[in-house]
């Protein structure tokens, strides 16, 4: 729905019982996923009891580069299965936090005035997470820094 910030691992289960119900296979099988790997996640950290919203958004996302891998090396001659991963990414993507556009990001980075690469960086991961492309964090507060000494 692009306002949620970062879903739970109970809100995964209940969209997943939705889709179900629904009969909705692209999104059930999206769903399932997800919600086994932000377990996963979880075991690895050794905390299956509580799996957190972190968790939730690193399984998200996971998913979203197994995506756009897929679609990256679909076969021109199969239309049929681009459509299916297109149908995919569009379901991950709708569950990812809402994504801060570059002119966002350029006008969070003129506000916080960074004397440091880490300090923009760490503002960032804190406060937008999930919400930004680091990479592009990267370039545009690097650029700041260039042009503000």
């Amino acid at each position: 729905n692009g306002e949620m910030i970062i879903m739970t691992y109970e809100q995964v289960q209940k969209e997943l019982i939705q889709a179900m119900k629904n009969k909705d296979t692209v999104r059930k099988s999206v769903l399932g996923d997800i919600k086994t790997t932000a377990l996963n996640i979880a075991i690895e950290e050794k905390h299956k009891e509580n799996v957190t919203e972190d968790n939730v958004l690193a399984a998200i996302k996971k998913y979203q580069k197994i995506c756009q891998a897929q679609i990256d090396t679909c076969p021109a001659s199969r239309p049929d299965l681009m459509e299916a991963f297109q149908a995919c990414m569009k379901c991950v993507n709708e569950y990812l936090p809402k994504q801060l556009t570059e002119k966002d990001i350029d006008a969070i980075i003129q506000e916080l005035g960074p004397k440091t690469m880490p300090e923009a960086m760490k503002h960032f991961s804190q406060l937008y997470k999930g919400q930004v492309d680091m990479k592009l964090v990267n370039k545009l507060a690097g650029e700041y820094i260039k042009t503000s000494k």
